[in-house]
This record gives structure tokens, sequence and C-alpha cells, in this order.
């Protein structure tokens, strides 16, 4: 995973939702009624962080708790997925 990849990832979606792009290129968050979301690349590899609005249950909230989910796309595809699905609200990871 490179700096680069948010930044693609960040120009393909920009124009479609409410994206920031840190300075440096390491952080790429977004925010909708859902809460917060954090992609960022570490290692090597992405890891997407969620923060839910208060209120807000996840699929596995007995294993997580009620108010945080993360995962690690495989890929850039995988990574842009995510934002996708936080930002229209039709990933799996809530209900």
């Amino acid at each position: 995973m490179e700096n680069h990849d948010l930044q693609f990832i960040y120009e393909q979606l920009k124009d479609k939702y409410d994206l920031q792009l840190s300075d440096d290129k390491t952080i790429l968050t977004g925010k909708t009624a859902l809460g917060n979301f954090q992609l960022t690349g570490e290692c090597d590899e992405f890891m997407f962080e969620i923060e839910f609005a208060k209120g807000r249950r996840t699929l596995w909230s007995p294993l997580f708790g009620e108010k945080y989910h993360h995962c690690h796309p495989s890929s850039i595809e995988d990574a842009e997925e995510c934002v996708i699905g936080f930002m229209e609200g039709t990933r799996k990871y809530f209900f």
C-alpha cells in the first residue's frame, strides 16, 4: 500500500462523496449519518475503521461493541468498495 493508493481512491470518489484526504495523503476520511470512517495504510496494508454514530449497531456488536468496526481490505478495489459501501449505507457491517 502506498500513499498514492489513497490519493487514487480520493480522486475517484471525491466528486460523489464528501471525503477528506490528509495533507500527507496517509488518511482518507468521510462522515455520514451512520458515523465516521478512516482509511489508512499501515505496514503495507489498508485499514478501514468505522466509528458508528450513537445508536447504530454493527452485525458483530457482541464481539466488537456497538461503536466500532474495522477491517483490512486486501486491495485498492476492496478499499474503494468499503468507502462506497459506508458512504451509501449498503455495506453489511451495519443494520
